[in-house]
């Protein structure tokens, strides 16, 4: 007995553990093996022809699917390494329903609900979502938080984690860092656009600095002292 796989390689999905039952060939003219797979799907080709000590037969050829177990659990996965913390760069998350042996599952079309941490919303801004899978897989986008209705807008760095549930099966989830990128350049922002002429000096603007990167987001925690210069009219 010969067993290859359809690339031509040698018995790794079967995991070794191709066993020989019965080599009883003379007496009732037939022989078995015992064929066990390993933890992967694919396709083997089995081959067997006969022996040097014995008249020569044809081989035969039989081949044979390896599939996926059970459904088992949801997996969670990423090319991604880390999200700039921005609030509009995206990492892509693969969902997939797969076997104990995190082999995919091509019959199954499950909605699977996913949920995020405090530090990251989906793209479309929701904190719970949901994906279809197509022939046992989806994907979906994640982004950081960023503070609403501000010029320059806070993000929060640090650690978004996505879990993935479908009913009875083990649930899914995987952590991607946030990081922000270093402060480099200062941003001012008045309340107003304009003051009043007052002798009182009744009428102000409040003039905030910002330390923003280079996506315009601010930077807390990064300018000690700062020094605010008129350079022009009456104002003080």
């Amino acid at each position: 007995f010969r067993i290859t796989e359809t690339n031509g390689a040698s018995n790794t999905k079967l995991g070794g553990t191709v066993q020989l039952s019965s080599t009883v060939y003379a007496v009732s003219g037939q022989a078995q093996m015992l064929l066990t797979a390993g933890t992967h799907t694919g396709n083997v080709t089995v081959t067997v022809s006969t022996g040097t000590d014995g008249d020569s037969l044809t081989p035969a050829v039989l081949n044979l699917s390896l599939v996926a177990g059970p459904a088992d659990r949801i997996v969670l996965e990423s090319s991604d390494t880390q999200i700039k913390a921005n609030g509009i760069s995206v990492a892509t998350i693969t969902v997939k329903l797969t076997d104990a042996n995190n082999n995919v599952l091509p019959d199954r079309t499950d909605t699977v609900s996913l949920s995020i941490s405090s530090s990251g919303r989906f793209n479309d801004g929701s904190v719970d979502s949901s994906v279809q899978l197509t022939a046992g897989a989806g994907t979906i986008l994640v982004k950081t938080v960023k503070s609403d209705n501000e010029v320059y807008p806070l993000v929060y760095p640090g650690v978004v984690t996505v879990t993935g549930t479908v009913s009875g099966l083990t649930p899914g989830n995987i952590s991607i860092p946030s990081i922000q990128g270093p402060a480099v350049k200062i941003k001012l922002v008045s309340d107003k656009s304009s003051i009043k002429s007052d002798p009182n000096k009744s009428d102000t603007a409040i003039i905030t600095a910002y330390a923003v990167d280079n996506d315009n987001v601010r930077v807390p925690g990064t300018i000690d002292t700062l020094t605010f210069h008129v350079q022009s009219g009456p104002g003080q």
